[in-house]
């Protein structure tokens, strides 16, 4: 047996409400939005005589709608997301390996991915860079410097070389 979000239609206003998980509302959604089904199956079946404790949202169809879009936007980005080796091709291909991070979003996503609105994006891509640095770092003997650049205060890459001749052996004193 299968157990089923909950649709209702208030009389006053006309709204649609639906109440159930989320993931059952985006079912029935996108099945009402194919229109081939009647009734949507969902995953999970409660046993004989035990009434279910889940939680429950009344959600109307507009935010269920952007719920959806939300979702399908984050997949298209998630798709979007370079791998470290691509990071550090295109770091490579820029003057001095200077970079920043919008810089980095628009080339790859071709939009600003804020932490706020893409948090865990946000955090994948901060920290692929951040491994593309450290690598580049090490294949070219050399360090990145960061400084902040205005107006927005955001935080600019570019790299240095690093004279090997400062890390070795100090010439012998002979006597």
């Amino acid at each position: 047996m299968y157990y089923m979000a909950k649709l209702r239609q208030d009389p006053k206003t006309g709204c649609f409400e639906f109440e159930g998980t989320p993931q059952e509302l985006l079912s029935i959604y996108d099945t009402l939005k194919r229109g081939t089904e009647k009734t949507v199956p969902l995953e999970g079946t409660i046993p004989h005589g035990i009434e279910p404790q889940r939680p429950t949202t009344v959600i109307s169809t507009t935010a269920l709608s952007s719920i959806a879009s939300r979702m399908r936007e984050l997949q298209q980005l998630d798709a979007r997301m370079p791998t470290v080796d691509q990071l550090i091709t295109y770091i490579l291909s820029k003057p001095k390996f200077e970079h920043d991070i919008l810089d980095v979003e628009t080339h790859f996503f071709e939009k600003q991915v804020n932490s706020r609105k893409y948090g865990r994006l946000y955090r994948e891509l901060r920290t692929k860079l951040e491994n593309a640095r450290k690598s580049i770092e090490a294949s070219q003997h050399g360090a990145f410097e960061r400084r902040s650049a205005r107006p927005r205060n955001l935080q600019v890459y570019a790299f240095k070389p690093i004279n090997s001749v400062l890390f070795g052996q100090p010439p012998q004193k002979t006597s």
